[in-house]
């Protein structure tokens, strides 16, 4: 009658995917290490519970309620499930796997309006198509801070396809003068 409550074989949060893609040796890539399509399936739920979190801290930091005690709970719960993420992605070693990883984070951190984080680990995205479109999605990444802005830093380009790999520009038309 209650066939929900019995204990089923594979762990729920592989469920969800099994039931999306098929099973484990069908979504498994062939290149990658074993054991990182299932670890890349739990950072997935993971980053998907901090979520849910992170859009509550949004709301009350926009709305100036951080202090209430249901926002220092959806705080704390956000804290401890992404340091597990973090702790989790460090044990991933396939480089696609870690970009993408990188792209999770970055989006976990955007939606609980973390945005130096999200900058800081910004910084580690190597794959230039994920870097634009995490740029596409979040423009904020790499527009100045507005301390960097009043206190006349030096400000870096963002990267793009026509300048990367090339070095910072200089103002050459001026050189001369």
């Amino acid at each position: 009658m209650f066939s929900w409550f019995k204990k089923r074989e594979r762990p729920a949060r592989l469920a969800k995917r099994i039931a999306r893609y098929g099973s484990l040796e069908q979504i498994e890539r062939d290149d990658a290490p074993p054991g990182e399509t299932e670890k890349m399936v739990e950072f997935q739920q993971l980053c998907w519970l901090a979520g849910i979190n992170a859009e509550t801290i949004a709301q009350a930091k926009a709305e100036g309620r951080l202090e209430e005690d249901w926002a220092k709970y959806d705080l704390d719960r956000y804290q401890q499930l992404r340091a597990e993420c973090i702790a989790l992605a460090d044990t991933i070693t396939d480089e696609f796997y870690r970009a993408v990883v990188i792209n999770y984070l970055v989006s976990l951190c955007m939606k609980a309006a973390d945005v130096d984080d999200a900058r800081a680990l910004f910084k580690h995205q190597h794959i230039r198509s994920f870097r634009e479109d995490m740029i596409a999605r979040h423009p904020e990444l790499v527009r100045p801070r507005l301390s960097d802005v009043m206190s006349g830093h030096q400000l870096a380009r963002p990267a793009t396809r026509a300048n990367m790999g090339r070095p910072a520009m200089r103002a050459t038309r001026f050189a001369d003068h």
